[in-house]
């Protein structure tokens, strides 16, 4: 029997020799590269997840969770062991029930369950569900993926949107999500668990500010030990803590990007390497699925990038709405184009259901191109052409910019056209309708509705100066800024749209008036008397990037000089020095700010330039003959931009100046911190400095900085327009 074969044994305890470093469990898990690696997990790490779910829950014997997560999957470890260590009792629902929202919830309550986890997108579906009958569950937790708005009704628990890699032990952050209220922005993914830190850096390691977005780096206990026979890989995502010396902490980093919030929350905004190009911009797709899911009659949405032709990245989002598509898209369309920009709409796509993985996760790789669904008809957004001349520019628009339909009141900066374009534009213009159009009138005339007018001959296009409203609303006095040399106010795109809407934000292209000599002080003078024609009392905010940044000081001076009160000169990237204003010039500065940089982040800006150099070397050599003499008449203009540069010699200005720098610039005007202006202006010199480079800073993630300073100085500075002042309160007559 048992007891004779055991009657010699020892009754002490066994000696086993396992410590909290120990491996507990190894998980694999792809992450985002889709190569399975394993992740090795010690007693310490489960240790205190365990004690969070036990302390934070309440968990006692008399409790009863939904075990719904396969036991390959990480998420199995806090469906099972917070309850089993406490005498809590653990309840599998069948297959079909555990991923049918409709059956979940009747489940659910008949089973009496007081704590569930659930994958994100299945908790989404559950919680539109019927919840009016009383039931036993006090907590909910979701996660695995991003939680896009909190529930529209209210709900019998309380919800956690919970947040953590497999690298560190299932979960990194809580956050208690109020229901019923269904506010337009996704929940944050809260604070870091007991034990755990968080650190928000930018791409040289460096910790960012509050609102500043960054990727994401894990501390404390719950962070693995590495990768299973993987020590690079390990040696590159698990790195000794560098803000905790003197220690042997480490810090994973999970190649999320995130930003604090005010209040110390950490909002999540996708992976860093889901960012992708859409006609030239850097784009997150998450964000524009939140934007979509917080439409009233959506019930879920995905967004991705796809490349179904070769060369032709689009935005297409997966709807899923009881309202049906022919009045859901065009509503959606317009709602998504109301908090957008034009190139982050994306195309409208109504589906039954989303495809969900076995750990319930969106299928992102079962979504189909548009054209493969029942049902489904190319959309636009804007308005269809009404004659033979808008039908030929919407065909040589769609050709140039790689777009399935345009509407004619569409701006071509808005849906995709940017520097290296124009001049593919211009071509096919003179080539299919015989008129040879130049940049100025293309400006002027950004929608095909109105080039229309210059090609029949409606418009006159030979008016210079030229003002584009990049933003024609607002109450407030507005804020013209003028474009660098050779002209392209469309570069202030998304800096425009950053701002706030009290006021326009009007470009002004740095081009005199016929027949005037090319000079600064000609420039100047005609924008001058537009700017008088359009706010005919001050006071005048101004400001201009690089070139365009002497051209608004001269314009401060001839208004003073008028008796016309200044404002804000914001002169962003304007160096007073003019160490940017020769090529050799430019060579030198370049080399210095590689200089300063850590070896990482100099490769990448390298590489960065490289790119762009390259794509413009190859946009050059596929160029037509008729190309080469646009391309010949756009240099020409830079080059007579440059020119009044040099040949301006800037005189004493009484007044204040609110200059932007970019951060990676010569040491010696940072050092001096007047950016070339101490002798020239004899008020008050105030300086932003701003991430990135000379070219970078127009363009995401920099200038959100440049935006954030912008509004605070005119803020600061703007007082209200004198009575009977009628220009600023009307729109622009351009």
């Amino acid at each position: 029997c048992d007891d004779d074969f055991l009657g010699g044994e020892s009754e002490e305890a066994p000696r086993s020799g396992v410590g909290p470093r120990n491996l507990v469990y190894v998980v694999y898990t792809s992450g985002s590269t889709g190569t399975p690696k394993g992740v090795l997990i010690e007693h310490r790490n489960l240790l205190n997840l365990v004690g969070v779910y036990g302390r934070r829950l309440g968990i006692t014997e008399d409790d009863r969770t939904a075990m719904l997560a396969g036991v390959a999957f990480d998420a199995a470890v806090v469906d099972i062991w917070p309850y089993l260590v406490r005498g809590a009792s653990l309840h599998a629902p069948d297959p079909q029930t555990r991923v049918d929202p409709r059956r979940l919830v009747p489940w659910l309550i008949d089973h009496e369950i007081d704590v569930v986890s659930l994958p994100t997108a299945l908790g989404e579906a559950v919680f539109r569900e019927d919840w009016s009958r009383s039931c036993r569950l006090r907590a909910c937790l979701v996660g695995g993926d991003k939680l896009h708005a909190a529930p529209r009704q209210r709900l019998p628990f309380t919800l956690y949107n919970s947040y953590g890699p497999t690298e560190c032990t299932v979960d990194s952050t809580w956050f208690v999500v109020p229901t019923g209220a269904g506010g337009p922005q996704a929940p944050p993914i809260g604070r870091p668990i007991d034990n755990y830190r968080v650190y928000v850096v930018d791409p040289d390691s460096k910790p960012l500010p509050v609102g500043e977005k960054g990727e994401l780096w894990i501390g404390g206990a719950g962070v693995a030990r590495g990768y299973l026979n993987r020590p690079e890989l390990t040696a590159e995502k698990f790195l000794a803590d560098p803000f905790r010396h003197g220690t042997d902490d480490r810090v994973y980093r999970t190649g999320d990007l995130v930003r604090f919030r005010e209040d110390g929350e950490i909002e999540f905004h996708g992976r860093i390497d889901d960012q992708v190009q859409i006609r030239g911009y850097r784009v997150e797709p998450g964000e524009v699925e939140v934007v979509l899911n917080a439409h009233a009659d959506v019930e879920a949405a995905a967004v991705v990038a796809r490349e179904d032709t070769p060369g032709r990245v689009r935005l297409v989002a997966y709807v899923v709405s009881s309202k049906p598509s022919v009045e859901l898209l065009p509503a959606l369309r317009s709602f998504a184009g109301e908090r957008l920009p034009p190139y982050m709409v994306p195309t409208l796509v109504a589906v039954d259901e989303l495809p969900m993985t076995l750990n319930g996760k969106v299928d992102r790789r079962a979504l189909r191109p548009p054209e493969e669904y029942v049902g489904w008809r190319g959309e636009t957004g804007g308005a269809p052409p009404r004659d033979d001349v808008e039908r030929k520019l919407v065909e040589i628009w769609c050709d140039v910019l790689r777009l399935d339909e345009v509407g004619i009141d569409e701006g071509f900066f808005d849906v995709g056209g940017d520097s290296l374009s124009v001049v593919t534009l211009l071509v096919a213009v003179e080539k299919e309708l015989g008129i040879a159009i130049e940049v100025p009138d293309l400006l002027r005339a950004p929608t095909i509705e109105r080039l229309a007018r210059i090609v029949r001959g409606d418009d006159d296009a030979s008016r210079r100066p030229i003002v584009v409203p990049l933003r024609a609303d607002g109450a407030g006095a507005p804020f013209f800024c003028v474009a660098g040399a050779g002209g392209g106010c469309h570069w202030f795109g998304e800096l425009s749209r950053l701002l706030r809407s009290d006021r326009p934000f009007l470009g002004l292209e740095p081009i005199g008036p016929a027949g005037a000599e090319h000079t600064i002080e000609a420039i100047a003078a005609g924008l001058v008397e537009e700017i008088l024609r359009i706010q005919p009392e001050g006071p005048y905010h101004l400001g201009g990037y690089s070139t365009g940044g002497m051209v608004a000081f001269e314009i401060a001076q001839q208004l003073r000089r008028s008796g016309a009160d200044v404002g804000l000169l914001a002169l962003i990237e304007a160096d007073g020095a003019r160490d940017y204003s020769t090529r050799a010039g430019q060579v030198v500065a370049f080399a210095r700010n590689l200089a300063r940089m850590n070896p990482g982040r100099a490769v990448r800006t390298v590489l960065d330039r490289a790119g762009y150099a390259l794509g413009a070397m190859r946009q050059r050599l596929r160029q037509s003959a008729e190309s080469k003499v646009v391309v010949a008449r756009l240099d020409a203009r830079k080059h007579e931009d440059e020119a009044a540069l040099h040949a301006y010699v800037p005189q004493s200005y009484d007044g204040d100046v609110h200059v932007f720098a970019c951060e990676e610039r010569p040491m010696t005007a940072t050092v001096a911190g007047s950016y070339g202006w101490a002798g020239t202006v004899r008020g008050r010199i105030v300086a932003s400095i701003v991430p990135g480079d000379h070219y970078s800073m127009l363009g995401p993630p920099a200038v959100r900085t440049l935006a954030r300073d912008l509004q605070a100085a005119l803020d600061e500075t703007a007082r209200p327009v004198a009575s009977g002042g009628a220009g600023p309160a009307r729109q622009p007559n351009l």
